[in-house]
């Protein structure tokens, strides 16, 4: 058998798995949590995480700053940061509904 012959070859399963797949029932009421709301829900554990970094960062750890002066920025950052995901994921889900009345016309 050659290379190419041997390519075009499926696995004896991929017809068991394609059937599972099609029989497959979507889950009711499940909701996905994008990604800024998961920084918003975490920014406590994300200023800690950072602080235990920093403090074990020899060059960072020099620096006489309080544990809120070398925090104090980062609920405003990590809340920008969610926003703007938030806000481009909102806009992505208009283009593609958009998209998507186009195509089914």
């Amino acid at each position: 058998m050659t290379l190419n012959e041997n390519r075009h070859t499926a696995p004896a399963n991929v017809d068991r798995v394609d059937n599972q797949a099609l029989r497959r029932i979507p889950t009711a009421g499940v909701s996905k949590e994008g990604v800024g709301e998961v920084l918003r829900r975490s920014v406590t554990n994300i200023v800690e995480g950072w602080l235990l970094r920093v403090k074990q960062n020899d060059e960072l750890s020099r620096l006489a700053l309080s544990d809120a002066e070398r925090t104090g920025h980062l609920p405003r950052l990590v809340e920008d940061i969610s926003l703007r995901l938030s806000q481009s994921s909102a806009s992505q889900r208009r283009n593609l509904l958009s998209t998507d009345r186009v195509m089914n016309r």
